[in-house]
């Protein structure tokens, strides 16, 4: 683990068909002047993926927490602290398809109980996360973005617009 001191690049993936179809959008790093070239893009399947992590240099999980800062009384506003867990590009792959199993099981286990749900039912079911956060604890913002706007210049799909 390597919690965040100086900023590090982050991408979030946004799932809309598990790993067949993901939107990978840059957290960080965006360029000066809006509008002058595309943020982040469609990333498709296990392959694609695999490739945008090891090409761009991904080396984290990233998780953020909020955290209340009070000082002798004075109410300050809430801090959020990032952690980047270190993780190799197949651990990476791995910990997502863990979490799309992980679901589709709860969610098949309360299908074929064939009854109604229950609100324990509910709460038993995991959260769904559509999407997850990637960084660098090697890049820094503006090096990610360059990277990944490399990677996305070299894949024969078209790049999503802002």
């Amino acid at each position: 683990m390597k919690p965040a001191g100086r900023q590090q690049f982050r991408l979030r993936l946004i799932f809309y068909d598990e790993l067949e179809s993901m939107y990978a959008i840059p957290l960080n790093g965006l360029p000066g002047t809006a509008g002058d070239e595309p943020v982040g893009g469609i990333v498709r399947g296990k392959e694609g993926l695999t490739s945008l992590i090891s090409e761009v240099g991904l080396d984290s999980e990233v998780r953020t927490r909020q955290t209340d800062q009070q000082e002798l009384g004075d109410s300050k506003p809430p801090v959020l602290e990032r952690t980047f867990i270190i993780r190799s590009p197949s651990q990476i792959i791995s910990l997502i398809e863990g979490r799309f199993a992980a679901y589709r099981e709860a969610e098949e286990n309360l299908i074929l109980a064939d009854r109604p749900l229950t609100e324990r039912d509910v709460k038993a079911l995991p959260a769904f996360e559509e999407d997850i956060v990637l960084g660098s604890t090697k890049l820094s913002p503006s090096d990610g973005f360059e990277r990944l706007k490399h990677w996305f210049s070299g894949r024969a799909f078209v790049q999503a617009q802002p």
